[in-house]
C-alpha cells in the first residue's frame, strides 16, 4: 500500500511538473496537495485489504506452532491470544 501510494505521488509529481503550468504558484501548490491526498486515499483503502490475510497467516503460524508443541489445536480461531 505504501510503495503503491509512493509511486503514484512520485508519477503525479513528476506529470505536474512537467505538464503544469508554472506561472501560477496557487494551481501547482493545489495539484501537489491533491497528489498528497490520493496518495493517502491509496494507502487508507490498501492497508485495511491486507489485514485479514495477515490475521490468517498469524493464527496458522501460531497453530502449527502449538501442533509441534504436542498442544491439542481444534479451531483456528483457539489460537488468538
Amino acid at each position: 500500500g505504501i510503495g503503491a501510494a509512493t509511486l503514484t505521488f512520485t508519477a503525479m509529481f513528476i506529470y505536474i511538473f512537467v505538464h503544469g503550468d508554472h506561472n501560477d504558484s496557487g494551481d501547482f501548490s493545489h495539484a501537489i496537495v491533491e497528489a498528497f491526498i490520493i496518495a493517502i486515499t491509496i494507502i487508507v483503502v490498501a492497508i485495511p485489504e491486507g489485514l485479514p490475510l495477515a490475521v490468517t497467516i498469524s493464527l496458522a503460524y501460531s497453530t502449527r506452532k502449538m501442533y509441534d508443541e504436542g498442544n491439542l489445536v481444534r479451531v483456528l480461531a483457539a489460537c488468538e491470544t
